[in-house]
């Protein structure tokens, strides 16, 4: 939803608007043109974030309250736009908590995460969904996030490629629930699969 909702919205833009050095924010802004579109967007993915808070079973509450938290902000980005011209503190706050909060969450659930494999196989044995949710998977994720934030800020403080730094940065941090949610269901369907004694392809 993200993604096409700033395609779509920089496609229907007048001539001027530069997806490399200008924000999302801009399409949702209140100069934009049709800026209910990244808007509309920007409420799917902030309800997107607490859907997947209230049901990401298997994850620990703390770290499923800073996904909710996430989701919070992101309404709050979505319900405070930027105007035409500069920001405001209503907007930027959110966009501040909500990329904090999204960056800080692999990090919480990796603490709690268990050290052992989590069907008991080692090393090369592991599919990568469950590299992927294993401790040191989350932890990597989590740099990887906090990596692209970094690069956000430096391209804010240039001024240079914050439009495209942003776009990474947005894209890792939701894709990456995502990809967590649909390992947790492939590695729990695998185990109980396993248990029953049903071969699996």
């Amino acid at each position: 939803m993200l993604i096409v909702g700033w395609i779509i919205a920089g496609e229907l833009q007048p001539q001027g608007y530069d997806p490399v050095h200008e924000t999302i924010s801009v399409l949702s802004g209140l100069g934009a043109a049709h800026s209910w579109i990244m808007t509309a967007a920007l409420y799917c993915v902030a309800l997107g974030y607490l859907a997947t808070a209230v049901g990401l079973h298997g994850v620990h509450r703390s770290a499923r309250m800073i996904i909710a938290f996430g989701g919070v902000a992101g309404l709050g980005v979505a319900y405070f736009p930027q105007p035409a011209n500069g920001s405001t503190f209503d907007h930027m706050l959110f966009a501040v908590a909500g990329a904090g909060l999204l960056t800080l969450w692999p990090f919480v659930m990796a603490y709690w995460r268990p050290t052992l494999p989590l069907l008991g196989r080692a090393g090369s044995d592991r599919s990568p969904w469950e590299r992927l949710v294993s401790r040191n998977g989350l932890v990597v994720a989590g740099l990887v996030i906090a990596l692209s934030v970094l690069a956000m800020y430096v391209a804010a403080q240039m001024g240079m490629y914050l439009g495209l730094a942003e776009r990474i940065c947005t894209a890792l941090q939701a894709l990456l629930p995502l990809l967590v949610a649909v390992g947790l269901r492939r590695i729990t369907t695998h185990a109980e699969t396993e248990r029953a004694g049903v071969p699996t392809l």
